[in-house]
């Protein structure tokens, strides 16, 4: 066990480590991104049409930040065109690499909604996330920001209101080029 001296001076030392990360990594941040339409796998494959759009917003404490993510992406099943639309709270860890540049990781939980937007149908679930991928930090001055690629893999179970007491497992897969900057 350690007495109170050492504990003491580790906890001084974890501060100075903490304090000494990069001020300009720290705070709010906004970031837009496009990507494929997901592929999925699961009781309700879908087929890809067009794009995948997110916005997320989160806080950074230097290497560690909390994101909220909302995605949305147009998607063919059997030839009905549907919507799908995920919310996200997320955990995101940084490692450094090279000067402003970064690989990063992520997770958390996740809201996933398909509706079929030619009729009255949607299959809706909670689920987890998981992904990762590269930023490259940019500081102009009065500016700072990131360009960003990442790999996201969500999975849910779904049910729907039309079709009671079945679950349907809904597996996304996504690439996702952006930029985020910081407020």
């Amino acid at each position: 066990m350690l007495d109170v001296p050492t504990m003491s001076r580790t906890a001084l030392a974890l501060v100075l480590v903490a304090a000494s990360a990069p001020a300009a990594s720290a705070g709010t941040y906004l970031g837009l991104g496009i990507g494929p339409s997901p592929a999925t796998s699961g009781d309700l494959e879908m087929k890809e049409d067009g794009r995948s759009g997110r916005f997320h917003v989160g806080y950074s404490f230097a290497r560690v930040a909390v994101e909220g993510l909302i995605s949305r992406a147009d998607m063919y099943r059997l030839d009905h065109p549907y919507t799908w639309t995920s919310l996200a709270l997320a955990g995101k860890l940084n490692f450094p690499l090279a000067s402003n540049f970064e690989a990063f990781g992520r997770a958390g939980i996740q809201y996933s909604s398909v509706d079929r937007t030619d009729y009255d149908s949607t299959f809706s679930g909670a689920g987890f996330l998981v992904g990762g991928g590269f930023e490259y930090r940019v500081d102009l001055g009065a500016v700072a920001g990131s360009i960003f690629v990442d790999y996201t893999i969500e999975h849910a179970k779904t049910s729907s209101p039309q079709r009671e007491n079945m679950e349907f497992g809904l597996t996304s897969r996504v690439w996702t080029l952006g930029a985020t900057v910081s407020l």
